[in-house]
């Protein structure tokens, strides 16, 4: 029996085979945190439509779940419970946005506030090296609320190539490539990165930015 059921993308189909007990259930779960927005740029997921699918999923008496990526799951409580939680996973971090959105929280405040319950985060098919939490968060703000943040600077702000210029002009080039290595020294990949970032932009050329 073919079913539809939409999650990665609209239009994910499954496939029930009821005297084997067998689920093959498409790209709507696999092992990682599920890619609920795809930087690599493809239209957005629906969340609350694969949290649908995963439920619809949970009302077979599946022996045998087979994903289309990672390996298949074996045994109908071991299945429930991974189904269980992702679809968990997927509704919290839905239901936590529209929380902050409602208490008018920009998303960057709202990532700074979700995070997945400790019982969530440590499970083994909900870990963050495909999708994130943090991506999945301003995912969700977006299809609500759209690209604006509420923070009025967001309406025109400068560009990268601007705000560069006038970082190395405040700062001093020799100050910041040497903030760039104590923030590299002390493990601050992301500022060290940013760092780097305004340095390039505006000295392509420089090698020990280059090197960071």
């Amino acid at each position: 029996m073919i079913i539809h059921i939409p999650g990665e993308t609209d239009d994910q189909i499954g496939v029930w085979i009821p005297e084997k007990q067998v689920l093959l259930c498409a790209d709507d779960i696999y092992k990682a945190f599920p890619n609920l927005y795809a930087i690599r740029g493809t239209p957005s997921r629906d969340l609350m439509q694969w949290v649908r699918s995963l439920d619809l999923m949970l009302n077979y008496d599946t022996q045998h779940l087979v994903p289309s990526h990672t390996r298949p799951v074996f045994g109908k409580e071991n299945i429930k419970e991974i189904l269980t939680v992702y679809r968990d996973a997927i509704q919290y971090i839905h239901d936590q946005t529209v929380r902050y959105i409602n208490q008018s929280f920009t998303s960057e405040e709202i990532v700074e506030k979700v995070a997945l319950p400790k019982n969530l985060a440590r499970h083994p098919y909900l870990k963050e090296f495909y999708g994130t939490v943090a991506w999945s968060v301003k995912r969700c703000f977006n299809s609500y609320l759209g690209w604006f943040s509420g923070n009025p600077i967001d309406l025109q702000p400068l560009t990268i190539k601007s705000k560069s210029e006038r970082m190395v002009k405040l700062i001093g080039i020799d100050k910041m490539l040497e903030a760039t290595k104590a923030a590299l020294k002390e493990k601050d990949f992301q500022w060290a990165l940013e760092l780097s970032s305004y340095l390039l932009i505006i000295y392509s050329d420089n090698s020990e930015a280059r090197d960071i």
